[in-house]
This record gives structure tokens, sequence and C-alpha cells, in this order.
């Protein structure tokens, strides 16, 4: 078996006994051949390394961009729902302020329930221009309520009834009426009122006011 050396000095003659052009073409064409050789075994793993390199990062970007605006909406949900709790808490605040002012205004003049109702009547009956249509109890709450030594049981000492009063008269008459019951400072809520013109200038109003009283021991 003959050296490496012995070929490679064999080719190398061999090569050198060829013309320029012949040479020049062996030159071109081995250029080549170490050109794809280089390509398919060294340039193309890395650039397939880089392509997959390329698209993981991609992924990674619109995964953390989702993330990003799912974290986004998630803070946007949790401040408005602050922002609604700390609305609520401000209204039901605001409630007890008003209710609470009311009762001391009027904790002294609490009374029974009838006598409040009438009240309610006589006056309105003495003002001039209006006739009543009737005087309605609806719904009842519990507005301050007290436990038994167990705690088990609960009994309402500060109740809301619920009136509806109709009535029909002229404008002025029902807004003079609304001013002595207002100027009265009786333990009263007002829920609402309705007032409809039907043969002008009379009209059908309808009161809706909560009846604060203080509930009887059993």
């Amino acid at each position: 078996m003959k050296p490496l050396q012995f070929h490679w000095q064999h080719l190398n003659h061999k090569i050198n006994s060829q013309t320029f052009v012949k040479r020049l073409l062996i030159l071109m064409i081995s250029s080549l051949a170490l050109l794809v050789v280089y390509y398919f075994f060294i340039l193309s793993p890395v650039l397939s390394n880089l392509r997959d390199i390329t698209g993981k990062s991609v992924v990674i970007d619109q995964t953390t961009k989702k993330l990003q605006e799912t974290i986004f909406d998630m803070v946007n949900k949790q401040q408005k729902d602050e922002k609604n709790t700390i609305a609520q808490t401000n209204q039901a605040e605001q409630q007890i302020i008003v209710l609470d002012k009311i009762i001391q205004n009027s904790l002294g003049k609490l009374q029974s329930l009838p006598s409040l109702l009438s009240m309610l009547q006589s006056n309105l009956e003495q003002q001039q221009g209006l006739t009543l249509s009737y005087i309605k109890k609806m719904n009842e709450q519990a507005l301050a309520t007290s436990t038994d030594g167990s705690g088990t049981t609960s009994t309402s000492l500060l109740t809301q009834q619920n009136v509806e009063i109709a009535f029909q008269g002229n404008y002025f008459s029902t807004l003079a009426y609304l001013q002595r019951i207002e100027s009265l400072k009786l333990p009263i809520v007002w829920n609402g009122v309705e007032y409809t013109v039907t043969t002008y200038p009379t009209a059908n109003v309808t009161l809706n006011i909560g009846v604060i009283t203080m509930k009887a021991s059993p």
C-alpha cells in the first residue's frame, strides 16, 4: 500500500501537467465542491438552528405580549371593582348619614304608627284644595335590632313602615301640604312623589314615604 504522500505528489504532478485552462477548471470544481460540503454540513445546520431559535423567539414574544395584555386586563378589572366597591361603600355611608340625621332629629318625636298616620291624614284634610283618596300600608323594614343573651333571637326596635298616600288637588295646595309636613319634622323618609295632571289644574298625587316608629316591646 503506497503512502498518502505518494498519492498526493502523483495527483499534484498530474494536475501541474495539465494546461492552464484545465487547472483553472479543476480549481473551480474543487472550490465548488468545498462550498457544497461547507453549506450542507456546516452552514445549513447553523442556519436551521438559527431559524428554530428565531421562531421560538417569536413565539416567546407573542406569549409574553398575551401575558402582559392578560395582566393589564386583570389590573384594570381589579381597579374597576375597587372603584365600584368604594362607590357602593360611599353610597351606603351617605344613606347611613341621612338616616342617622333623621333619627337624631326625630328621636324625641317617635310615636306609634297610627298616631303618625292620623297626623298625616288630618294635615291633608285641613289643607284647602286637597281631597284624600286613600292611605295604604306597604312593606315594613327593620332599621335597628337587638339580640338576647344567647345571640339567637333578634328583635326589631326601630322600624320603617312604608306608606302610600293618594289624593287629588292642584299644584300649590300640594306644595303647601308637603311644606307643612316638612315643617313638622316628623320621623319620615321621602321615597317618591308621583304627580299626574288629570284636568288642569287638578292632578292625582301619590306620596310614597317611610314612617319611622319605635316598635313596642312584646
